[in-house]
């Protein structure tokens, strides 16, 4: 039993949440030099003054994935 379904079930719910990701390309986002003790070597995260789709344009050059 996973942790979540345990948290869950010690709250005395009758449902766990289920997500799936969807997994679609993004291309807003930034790097940066990891300067943590346990570095990684780069820091990446999401540009949150940049959408990745803020045009019509945008969209339709979104490599959108296959359904099948």
């Amino acid at each position: 039993m996973t942790a979540l379904v345990k948290f869950y079930r010690k709250l005395e719910n009758d449902y766990v949440p289920f997500e799936i990701p969807l997994n679609l390309p993004r291309t807003n986002l930034l790097t940066a030099e990891d300067t943590a003790p346990l570095s990684r070597g780069v820091r990446v995260w999401q540009d949150e003054n940049k959408g990745v789709i803020e045009t019509t344009e945008d969209f339709e050059a979104y490599p959108w994935p296959d359904p099948e």
